[in-house]
């Protein structure tokens, strides 16, 4: 049982998309940027339904309590993975809670973290096929090195689930695997009716870690060489400025880290059999989305800042740039259609022989009455209530609500938005400005007194959007 289902619920409110900066952003600026790039079609599909996204115009549910007859609307969603911070947070934490209830096998993990070159992110992104083969390697790699320390060598069966990211916390392309493995491997029972048994291994060696990267990058640098490769065209570059807010950091001795050829992999953080939910606030954090609402600011003349969650080693704190650089960002950080994002191995996979052996059985409804499942998915009132503490279907007066209504966009819904003293129109697109399209292309407008210190960012990448 997750500890945060323990905790007292907070009263559900509603999210207003429309006043973030993000959403002004995309909605004030996206036909300028349409106007001047040439993205492929699902970075369009993902940037127009944004707009969209929680927008009680486009259609919403009504929610009512049978006591005092309160209601409340709850809007529809754009249901995208790519950048939507609401839409990646609720694809976060339902996967983290099915993870954790039922995949994950009671036993102790680990976190093993491989980031791949910076020279084969942009080709990495482009090229799905040669991404699962790279991560097929990893996992390879991994379970020889577990079998090896248990002792178990070919009886050992070893699994994990990966999390593909593509994003870094400066909105830039990196392209890295967050891999939850089990720590230790599975062996056969001592019949064939008898489960198989958890063996665990010890804690890696930094030596161990390094040869992993070893072989990783050496199998992974033969694989590269043999795809074939055709160089992109030269893009415009947009610049992006560093707000420079504190002091230069010395570089950290990190524990159980190794880095060959541009191959980076990290195994520091272990996780004991009983921290379930350790493992699934990690799961949310793995399956997050690329940004996050509250760190980005509007400032005057059009001037975005984006506040990072740790200072970087050079001491920035912030990122100072346009909307069209912002909206370039995340086109870029647009994953393509149908490329799994969350990839299982070993023991874990689909149609492994022992899975149904290993993972949790299923809760029993009366310990867990207010986690209803429609499948694979947790009931969208128990997700909220699981994340964030809000009872969407809990009424001040004591009852509970029920959903009584779905309103799809149209005069059913403008009339009833109106009756309640609520906005009525979709959103509109602003027309494309291409007075506004080179904006910032030479450089940061003149510095006033309150504007902070920014230097350039020596990690200039053009706009990628090949398909």
């Amino acid at each position: 049982m997750s500890a945060c289902l323990a905790l007292p619920s907070s009263p559900y409110a509603r999210r207003e998309p429309e006043r973030t900066v993000l959403y002004a952003v995309v909605r004030d600026h996206l036909n300028t940027f349409l106007a001047t790039n040439d993205p492929p079609r699902h970075v369009r599909r993902a940037l127009r339904g944004f707009v969209d996204c929680g927008v009680l115009a486009k259609g919403f549910v009504r929610v009512r309590c049978p006591a005092c007859r309160e209601e409340s609307l709850v809007a529809f969603s754009c249901k995208d993975r790519t950048f939507c911070p609401s839409c990646t947070g609720r694809r976060a934490a339902d996967t983290a809670a099915h993870l954790v209830d039922a995949v994950l096998p009671h036993v102790p993990m680990r976190q093993w973290v491989l980031a791949l070159p910076p020279d084969l992110h942009a080709r990495v992104s482009r090229d799905p096929a040669l991404e699962s083969g790279l991560l097929r390697i990893f996992a390879e790699e991994l379970e020889g090195l577990l079998r090896t320390t248990t002792k178990a060598f070919d009886r050992g069966r070893g699994g994990n689930v990966t999390f593909l990211q593509h994003f870094g916390s400066t909105l830039n392309l990196h392209v890295h695997f967050h891999t939850l493995a089990l720590d230790g491997v599975y062996i056969p029972g001592p019949t064939d009716d008898t489960p198989p048994l958890f063996v665990p291994a010890p804690e890696p060696t930094p030596d161990q870690v390094r040869w992993l990267c070893e072989q990783a990058a050496t199998r992974a640098r033969r694989l590269v060489e043999r795809r074939p490769w055709s160089e992109p065209a030269e893009e415009r570059i947009t610049p992006l400025f560093k707000v420079v807010g504190a002091p230069p950091k010395e570089a950290e001795d990190k524990r159980l880290h190794a880095r060959v050829d541009g191959f980076d992999l990290h195994a520091s953080t272990a996780f004991a059999a009983h921290r379930r939910a350790s493992v699934e606030r990690f799961c949310r954090y793995a399956l997050r989305g690329p940004i996050a609402n509250g760190r980005l600011t509007r400032g005057p003349r059009d001037l975005l800042t984006y506040h990072l969650k740790a200072p970087k080693q050079d001491g920035t704190t912030a990122l100072a740039l346009s909307p069209q650089t912002l909206l370039e960002r995340l086109a870029r950080l647009i994953p393509a259609p149908r490329l799994h994002l969350t990839r299982y191995f070993g023991v874990l996979a689909n149609a492994a022989r022992w899975r149904r052996q290993i993972v949790p059985k299923p809760r029993d409804s009366s310990t867990f009455p207010q986690l209803k499942r429609s499948g694979r998915w947790l009931d969208w009132a128990s997700l909220l209530r699981r994340v964030f503490l809000a009872e969407v279907l809990a009424c001040a007066c004591g009852g509970t609500r029920r959903v009584i209504a779905v309103i799809e966009p149209g005069p059913t819904a403008r009339k009833i938005l109106r009756h309640l003293g609520l906005p009525d129109t979709e959103p509109e697109l602003a027309p494309a400005r291409l007075d506004q399209a080179d904006f910032w292309a030479t450089g940061p407008p003149a510095p006033t007194a309150c504007d902070p210190p920014w230097t350039d960012d020596v990690q200039r990448s053009p706009p990628d959007f090949a398909a």
